[in-house]
């Protein structure tokens, strides 16, 4: 299974938390791009996010757009059309920020800014770990192509990014778990 391969390469040179946001972060920058690829304007599965979640995202990242929006209830008619600007806004940080909130696209982004945020710190101490290893490049270099070949084979005719996003959260429990019982054999 890659993503145990994957956390058993980077293990040894960012450690267990380190590889396990390595390896997650490699699932989800690959799945994302996917899920761009074949819902360029943005999908939802159910009603999508609900107003203080989009007005919380237009303060962190648009504040001068948030100036107008109220506090508590949307303008009548206004919630898809905050939906697109937020996805426009995306895909706007995705391209001006690649390395960091922009490394799963702007669907993910849009989705899971939130969470994506907060992960940067764990994410950047990761990555510093694995660029000072010497073999640190080589190892993500590998594991990043032997992703690519899955995913092409996996979601090769896979066109709903609910199932993509299904894959991916499927296999970061199973990682999670076997982590963690890696952990209590310890």
């Amino acid at each position: 299974m890659w993503i145990w391969r994957s956390f058993l390469r980077f293990s040894p040179l960012a450690a267990d938390e380190g590889a396990v946001s390595l390896v997650e972060a490699l699932l989800s920058e690959g799945i994302g791009r996917r899920i761009d690829e074949v819902a360029p304007g943005g999908f939802r599965n159910g009603p999508g996010p609900a107003y203080p979640e989009l007005r919380e995202f237009f303060v962190r990242f648009a504040p001068d757009v948030a100036s107008y929006m109220p506090r508590r209830r949307p303008l009548p008619g206004s919630l898809e059309r905050l939906r697109t600007i937020q996805l426009a806004l995306c895909a706007r940080l995705a391209a001006d920020n690649p390395a960091t909130l922009g490394r799963c696209g702007q669907t993910l982004l849009a989705r899971e800014w939130k969470e994506m945020e907060a992960e940067l710190p764990h994410l950047d101490e990761a990555r510093q770990r694995l660029a000072r290893a010497p073999e640190g490049k080589a190892v993500e270099t590998k594991c990043r192509s032997e992703l690519k070949a899955i995913l092409g084979k996996t979601l090769g005719g896979v066109r709903e990014p609910e199932t993509m996003l299904e894959l991916r959260r499927s296999v970061c429990e199973t990682l999670e778990a076997r982590v963690r019982e890696r952990c209590e054999d310890h």
